[in-house]
C-alpha cells in the first residue's frame, strides 16, 4: 500500500517500471491529478461532442434515407397513377371509336331498314296496283261476257215474246171452252210453257242488270233508236216514238241493242 500527500514509497515499489512511476506520481502530485481529471473530462466532453454529431449524423442519414424512400415510393406512386391515366386514356380512345364505329353501323343500318321500308312500300304498292288491274280486268272480262251472252239470247227473248203475243187469250179461252179434240189443251199448255221460259229469262236479265228498253213516248235519239217507219198523228209532236217495233236493252249503263221504232212525221206545214 501507499499513502497520498507525503506517504512513505513501499519497498515493493522500487524495481516499478517507469511507466508506473509515473502514475504513482501523478497520483501523489494533485495538480497533477487535477489536470489529468480535466483532461479526462475534455476527452470525454469530446467523445461525447463526437459521439453526439455521430448520432446527429446517422439520424439525418436516416431521416434522408427515408426521404429518399419516401420519394421513390411517391415517384412510384406518381408513375403508376401516370400509367393508370394513359391506360385510362387509351381506354377512353378505344371507346369513342368503338363508338364511332357502332354510330356508323347504326347509320348503315338505319338506311338499310329505311330502304327496305321504301322497297316493301314499292312492292305494296305494286301489289296493289296489280290487284286493282286485275280486279278491273275481271270486271271488264265479266262485263264483256255477259253482254256478248245477252245480246246472243236477245232475239231469242224477242221470238219467245211475239209468239206469246201471236196467239190472243180470249183465243185460247174460246178454244177450250169448244175443244172436243183435245187440240186446245195442248195448244195452251205450249204457250203457257213459252210464256214462263220468257218470263224465267227476263228474271235472268234482270239479275245480271240487263234491262228492256221501250222508249214510246220518248223525243227521237238516233243514238238510242232506229226509225224503222213514220206515221201521221195529229195528237202527238213529229219526231215522238209511238210504237216499238224490237225493244232496245240496256247493259247497266250501257246501251247494247237500239230500239227499233216507229216515230210521227213532220206535218206539212212545218215542212215548208
Amino acid at each position: 500500500m501507499f499513502i497520498m500527500m507525503g506517504f512513505t514509497t513501499p519497498a515493493s515499489l522500487m524495481h516499478a517500471s517507469p511507466h508506473s512511476w509515473m502514475l504513482l506520481k501523478s497520483v501523489q502530485d494533485p495538480d497533477i491529478v487535477l489536470k489529468r481529471f480535466q483532461s479526462t473530462l475534455s476527452e470525454g466532453s469530446a467523445t461525447v461532442s463526437t459521439n453526439g454529431k455521430d448520432r446527429n449524423t446517422e439520424t439525418s442519414k436516416q431521416n434522408g434515407a427515408e426521404s429518399i424512400q419516401q420519394n421513390i415510393r411517391e415517384g412510384t406512386e406518381s408513375t403508376a397513377k401516370a400509367e393508370d391515366i394513359v391506360k385510362t386514356k387509351a381506354e377512353l380512345k378505344t371507346l369513342r371509336d368503338l363508338l364511332k364505329d357502332t354510330q356508323a353501323l347504326l347509320e348503315a343500318k338505319e338506311h338499310m331498314v329505311l330502304q327496305a321500308k321504301q322497297e316493301v312500300l314499292t312492292y305494296l304498292a305494286e301489289v296493289e296496283n296489280v290487284r286493282g288491274r286485275t280486279k278491273r280486268d275481271t270486271e271488264s272480262v265479266k262485263h264483256h261476257a255477259v253482254e256478248t251472252f245477252a245480246t246472243e239470247l236477245l232475239d231469242v227473248v224477242d221470238n219467245l215474246s211475239r209468239i206469246a203475243e201471236t196467239i190472243p187469250e180470249s183465243f185460247l179461252t174460246d178454244s177450250l171452252a169448244n175443244d172436243t179434240s183435245g187440240n186446245a189443251k195442248l195448244l195452251k199448255s205450249l204457250h203457257d210453257g213459252i210464256t214462263m221460259t220468257h218470263k224465267q229469262l227476263m228474271k235472268i236479265f234482270g239479275r245480271f242488270e240487263v234491262q228492256k228498253y221501250d222508249p214510246i213516248g220518248e223525243k227521237y235519239d238516233d243514238q238510242k233508236h232506229l226509225a224503222i217507219t213514220e206515221v201521221e198523228d195529229d195528237t202527238r209532236d213529229p219526231h215522238t216514238v209511238v210504237n216499238v217495233v224490237k225493244s232496245g236493252y240496256f247493259f247497266k249503263d250501257k246501251l247494247i241493242r237500239v230500239a227499233e221504232v216507229d216515230i210521227v212525221k213532220k206535218r206539212a206545214e212545218e215542212a215548208k
